[in-house]
């Protein structure tokens, strides 16, 4: 039910422009998130309830929360109920049946509301039925740009290790041959090197590890910012990488790692600008990763520090300078 929940919830944010609203506990509610729109001189505030649930709610909570949040006095709150209803006087009142996900019955609704949140029943119910094959076009049209860089990554690999002869381990003269970023041939005017570097990896468990981040962070940031500008990110945080390595470690470096703490950082970035409409869990998690892996870096042998730690300014500065992808465009 709380998965079902929060499709309705993406879905009047996404098309409808409602506020995500994250409700305290004290509020007694079976979903934490609800919706909210002003709409006049009114503040409409949409929440989710079952027949059990509906007596325990706190709705005075619910309202002081509200008030205190977005100053108005003029609140009109809409119960969607996914069960039997037990009415509510103060509330509108919109009954889903949870089985065949359709509304059976609604009262003291504006028309306005209840047309949208039908129309987003009905797009949920119609996306789940083609569950399947739309979540295999959704994720090879949207994360294209993704999966073209773990495949540049890996034509790469395979293209050192057949000059190395060693499909496990890379030879250091070949890395250098094949752009490594070395610090005496950069300054001598080799600059392609704070780029070429970026592709290449010492060894099987290196470029496994950061194609599996890559895999997992890209998508996330490709949707969010849109595919230039997360080209752009990419690229500016491996740069941005490369020059603080550079600057600060006179020793041979290579990878992908500093482009995709770059990921990590513009992930960030947008969990900060959306703060009021996401799961702040999602901050703490990628604070949680970022701390991570800086204190693995400091704590492993052969691991650029400085390389990670340019990424990530460079992913920061970045995408908090271009921003997230145009809404028209999602």
């Amino acid at each position: 039910m709380e998965k079902y929940i929060k499709s309705i919830v993406e879905c009047m944010y996404k098309f409808y422009n409602y506020s995500i609203v994250e409700f305290q506990d004290d509020c007694c509610l079976i979903s934490k998130w609800g919706l909210c729109k002003i709409e006049g001189e009114n503040l409409e505030v949409v929440i989710f309830s079952t027949q059990n649930n509906f007596r325990n709610i706190n709705f005075n909570s619910i309202y002081f929360n509200l008030k205190e949040k977005y100053n108005f006095n003029k609140i009109k709150c809409v119960v969607v109920m996914l069960e039997e209803p037990n009415i509510y006087p103060q509330c509108g009142l919109i009954l889903i049946d949870s089985s065949s996900k359709n509304i059976v019955y609604s009262t003291q609704v504006p028309e306005d509301t209840l047309n949208r949140i039908y129309n987003c029943v009905n797009a949920i119910s119609q996306y789940e039925q083609n569950k399947n094959k739309e979540k295999f076009q959704f994720s090879i049209k949207d994360s294209s740009v993704t999966y073209t860089l773990i495949a540049l990554n890996i034509i790469v690999y395979i293209i050192s290790s057949v000059i190395s002869h060693n499909f496990f381990t890379i030879d250091t003269n070949v890395l250098v041959f094949m752009g490594a970023k070395v610090n005496s041939l950069i300054s001598k005017g080799e600059y392609y090197r704070l780029v070429s570097c970026m592709f290449l990896h010492a060894g099987i468990m290196h470029i496994v590890f950061n194609m599996y981040a890559l895999y997992i962070m890209g998508p996330i940031v490709e949707k969010f910012y849109g595919k230039v500008k997360y080209l752009f990110i990419y690229f500016f945080s491996g740069i941005m990488s490369s020059i603080l390595s550079y600057v600060l470690s006179p020793y041979v470096s290579i990878g992908a790692s500093g482009a995709i703490f770059g990921l990590l950082g513009a992930a960030f970035v947008f969990g900060i600008k959306m703060r009021k409409r996401i799961n702040k869990e999602y901050i703490y998690s990628i604070v949680s990763v970022i701390v991570a892996n800086l204190v693995l870096g400091f704590s492993v042998a052969n691991i650029d520090n400085f390389g990670h730690i340019g990424g990530l300014i460079g992913g920061v500065l970045c995408s908090s300078v271009i921003g997230l992808k145009n809404k028209n465009s999602q």
